[in-house]
């Protein structure tokens, strides 16, 4: 994974320039340039095996040279099975970004000195995390993602829920953590309607930037303030990571224009490409 951080270190609204991802010496994305601003949501749409995940990943990771005190929930998989509570673990995950930041201001402070500019955008994310009044906040999200008494106790240890239930737990960790880059890969999974509207909400009340990949069409559309499509390479080429500059409508009409020509339509449904 390549790039170049294009914009200043302290910025919070983030340029990613000549941005590329290699998976097992292949070139998927090749110099591309990614803007993420605060508070605006981008869907991430591709064909399979595009690089969409990848994408994801290699920001998430840090392959790139995003700021250190920009933070960042990756939600790729559930919350694991443990002895915490879906209470417990919502909080414990803040508790620890807590730790990471002040520990981080203490080596700029060492290494720098006060007069740091990226001190300030710590102090302001540690304010935000203020363990005040921590539960009730983390009881009232857990809630509004489905959970209750008469279906599954939200002081219930995740080791006793199920894969969609923890998954809902990852997802409380994430708002409640509230960072200032928040990267979903597929977060409907196992959610039913209704929760997937609850997430729509609140993703749409979120303050920091969003990035999501996901198959389901009503969160896109509910969601989505730009929409970026992950072209997929031909004969050898790697593909790149582009602004769709129309309707997600428009989208899936092109893709059935192209599935067409090429006889990928069979029975009216598009085989082997998801949005």
């Amino acid at each position: 994974v390549t790039g170049v951080l294009a914009s200043m270190p302290a910025a919070r609204d983030i340029k990613f320039a000549s941005f590329s991802v290699s998976v097992g010496g292949r070139q998927l994305v090749a110099d591309s340039n990614l803007e993420l601003t605060q508070g605006c949501r981008y869907g991430l749409l591709g064909d399979n095996g595009s690089g969409k995940s990848n994408v994801l990943a290699a920001v998430a990771q840090r392959e790139v040279p995003l700021p250190e005190h920009v933070s960042v929930y990756h939600l790729h998989e559930e919350a694991p099975p443990t002895e915490l509570s879906g209470v417990e673990a919502v909080i414990e995950h803040v508790r620890a970004e807590v730790e990471r930041l002040e520990a981080m201001s203490e080596a700029i402070l060492e290494a720098v000195g006060p007069e740091d500019e990226r001190l300030e955008a710590i102090n302001d994310r540690l304010s935000e995390l203020d363990p005040t009044g921590s539960e009730p906040r983390a009881r009232k999200i857990l809630s509004g993602l489905g959970f209750a008494d008469h279906l599954v106790p939200m002081d219930r240890p995740t080791k006793h829920m199920s894969g969609g239930w923890r998954m809902r737990v990852a997802l409380a960790q994430a708002l409640f953590a509230a960072p200032e880059l928040l990267l979903l890969d597929e977060p409907t999974n196992h959610l039913d309607l209704e929760t997937i509207e609850a997430l729509a909400m609140a993703l749409n009340q979120f303050d920091g930037g969003v990035v999501f990949v996901s198959h389901d069409e009503r969160l896109i559309e509910m969601v989505a303030d730009e929409l970026w499509v992950v072209n997929k390479g031909a004969n050898g080429e790697p593909g790149s990571v582009a602004v769709w500059h129309s309707s997600y409508e428009d989208y899936k009409e092109r893709l059935q224009q192209e599935f067409v020509s090429a006889g990928l339509v069979s029975g009216g449904t598009v085989r082997g490409v998801n949005a």
